[in-house]
């Protein structure tokens, strides 16, 4: 097993995880209307009122980057990118260790400005996940310390975004010898 498998088996765990949840979606775009401005974002103006019946839609959870989209097409919010972000084996006999960042993306037009916390309710599902069901593929990963989240420091209503920091063990290959 190595980190391009890990990637998927992660991915293919956090869809099963979010499987039937769903969170709020931007609305689609109408042919003329101007993009987001974030040079034109002001945070003392109030946002304008949400939808009485905001759209809902499931996460979805993407390897290493979103897909590439064609001008004009829908923000892809909400979303999970399982990010391999760094991996190695510190000796001989130690396990092959990687760290995958995922990271969150929500859209959440609620005037309170609170879709932060939709971010950290993910966090923390993650969280309880991997430390209730810390191995994968019957062990092949195994799900380790640290676990760490962060959440954005800049406003960027109504888009919110966080991420977390997991790490796994991997069996790593060993030199075979006609000795053992």
């Amino acid at each position: 097993m190595n980190a391009r498998e890990l990637q998927t088996v992660v991915k293919d765990d956090l869809q099963a995880l979010f499987e039937g949840r769903t969170y709020k979606a931007p609305p689609p775009k109408i042919q003329g209307t101007p993009e987001f401005n974030l040079e034109e974002y002001d945070p003392e103006k109030p946002p304008e009122e949400p939808a009485a019946d905001p759209i809902m839609e499931k996460l979805g959870v993407y390897e290493q980057d979103l897909p590439i989209r064609e001008k004009g097409a829908d923000d892809p919010f909400p979303y999970i990118i399982v990010r391999l972000s760094k991996g190695g084996i510190a000796t001989p006999v130690a396990p092959h260790k990687v760290d995958i960042f995922l990271l969150i993306g929500i859209y959440d037009n609620d005037k309170r400005n609170i879709g932060h916390k939709t971010v950290l309710e993910i966090i923390e599902d993650i969280q309880k996940h991997y430390e209730k069901h810390p191995t994968l593929c019957g062990g092949a990963f195994q799900f380790t310390d640290p676990f760490t989240w962060v959440l954005q420091d800049e406003p960027s209503y109504p888009y919110f975004y966080g991420g977390c920091n997991l790490s796994f063990n991997l069996a790593a290959p060993r030199t075979e010898s006609r000795f053992t």
